[in-house]
């Protein structure tokens, strides 16, 4: 099953169903690959929703956006946790995220006080206490005198930081920045001024920056060399410290490194009244859950630009694709039926040119393992393929669905997709269980769900957890005489 992120832009084409050609075929194809295609929805979505949202004439309207984010996501939905630091998956409706959202939006998530309120809905909640006062005691390494040099620059610093420029700890910096960040969401000029500071100090023109085939590293050897006298990777960074703990995660870090392309003039952004930089900051945030998919679809060029640079670096996998582009290749990809002809095809087809390597591992001394990758995953769902043949010439074939992204969760629709996939090519298991039930679920979420077992006249096929990763695997194992003993030896 395909994980398929589309920004707020391309659902809200699809929900008023765009008269362009394009948007009928994404419809289309969406519609015809329910058991394919998962287009889970994040906070990213309700961020954009919020905008107008003070507004009562507004509310029926952002409603109806809900539903139909409800619709087309059938309530997936990828969070982000800023205690355990790991996005996740949930089931819901995106109505109660929106709620939720309504209560607190008026807290800056970098603020100290969101902060110590965030530790203090978990079970310590004197920590968030305990935060605070360590921040005040943290000092904050600015040198505030090296600015003077250059009036601009100084004039920023006079203006947004004078609670830091006074008392230089980490406390006064989130409160001076929290709103400096506030500042910046509604006036598009004082970005504008900003990247210029910066591009003015760090010698870069965003006429060359675009054409970077390596932004990150090259920057990061650019600003070494400038007036600023530090690179990309460190304007990026939160250093670690137990007391900036909560703001050093992934989330944190992707949301940074895309900024500081974008204040490069890496593909950078243009801000108006009507694209503020808090559309900016939500663009990142797509891209950061997006990581998490197989595909991210945008109209926006520079967010895509961006967002690959990204990805390109942490060896993500997630292909960044405008709408075209991508029902071209899903098309293909889906373009044939999934059935037991279908299955052997594919895996022969991977065996005879999807050969990567021979894996030689201690608990398969006595065997040889081939490693294939096929070239588009077979049902929709496994990536790679294992080929073991042991001393007696049986072989074992297993699938393998492995996630070359930020992932490290499944969602019950991919595992209830694979499941029916199976039933339609294998039919009823031996227990004689056929599509995925509410039993299958119930399971799951009681992590005791055993997969399903199928027996052939010359397999034992089995679909189960993987235990290396979080998704399911499928196994072919040869019936010949010589396992048939070793089963009976087992009882």
């Amino acid at each position: 099953m395909y994980r398929v992120y589309l920004d707020w832009n391309i659902i809200s084409a699809l929900k008023n169903f765009n008269k362009t050609a394009v948007i009928e075929d994404l419809n289309s194809l969406l519609n015809d690959n329910a058991q394919n295609i998962i287009t889970p929805y994040s906070p990213a979505h309700i961020q954009d929703l919020l905008k107008g949202s003070d507004k009562p004439e507004n509310i029926k309207l952002i409603r109806n956006d809900l539903d139909y984010l409800d619709k087309i996501s059938n309530q997936n939905c990828i969070q982000f946790d800023f205690i355990k630091k790991y996005a996740h998956p949930t089931f819901g409706s995106a109505h109660f995220l929106f709620d939720s959202y309504i209560e607190t939006r008026k807290d800056s998530i970098l603020h100290p006080s969101y902060l110590e309120n965030l530790y203090n809905d978990t079970s310590l909640p004197s920590l968030g206490k305990l935060m605070t006062l360590a921040w005040k005691m943290t000092p904050v390494d600015i040198d505030f005198n090296k600015f003077e040099e250059n009036p601009e620059v100084k004039e920023f610093y006079d203006k947004y930081f004078k609670r830091t420029k006074e008392s230089n700890n980490m406390y006064n910096l989130m409160v001076d920045f929290s709103e400096f960040y506030s500042d910046l969401n509604q006036n598009p000029e004082l970005y504008k001024k900003l990247i210029q500071i910066f591009r003015d100090q760090a010698g870069i023109d965003p006429k060359w920056i675009s054409n970077l085939k390596k932004p990150l590293a090259e920057l990061d050897d650019i600003l070494l060399k400038s007036k600023l006298g530090f690179g990309f990777e460190k304007l990026s960074t939160i250093e670690p410290d137990e007391k900036t703990e909560i703001l050093n995660n992934l989330f944190m870090k992707f949301s940074m490194e895309y900024a500081g392309l974008d204040m490069s003039g890496y593909h950078p952004d243009s801000f108006t009244k009507k694209n503020l930089f808090s559309n900016f900051t939500n663009d990142s945030h797509h891209a950061f859950y997006a990581a998490h998919c197989d595909y991210f679809v945008s109209y926006e060029k520079k967010l895509l630009s961006k967002a690959k640079a990204i990805y390109d670096k942490y060896k993500v996998e997630t292909k960044t694709l405008i709408p075209k582009e991508f029902v071209a290749e899903l098309s293909q990809n889906l373009g044939e039926t999934f059935d037991s002809e279908y299955l052997f095809n594919a895996i022969k087809k991977t065996i005879r040119q999807g050969f990567i390597t021979v894996i030689k591992e201690h608990d398969y001394e006595d065997s040889i393992i081939g490693l294939y990758r096929p070239e588009v995953p077979i049902l929709a769902y496994f990536n790679f393929l294992y080929l073991k043949q042991d001393k007696n010439n049986r072989s074992t074939l297993f699938l393998r669905h492995i996630y070359k992204n930020f992932s490290d969760f499944t969602f019950y629709t991919e595992i209830e997709s694979i499941v029916n996939k199976c039933f339609t090519i294998f039919g009823a298991d031996v227990s004689k269980r056929e599509a995925f039930n509410q039993d299958d679920r119930t399971n799951i979420s009681e992590n005791k769900w055993g997969g399903r077992v199928w027996l052939t006249e010359s397999f034992l096929i089995q679909l189960t957890y993987d235990e290396l990763s979080t998704g399911v695997q499928l196994f072919y194992e040869q019936i010949t005489n010589e396992y048939l003993n070793e089963l009976k030896q087992m009882h």
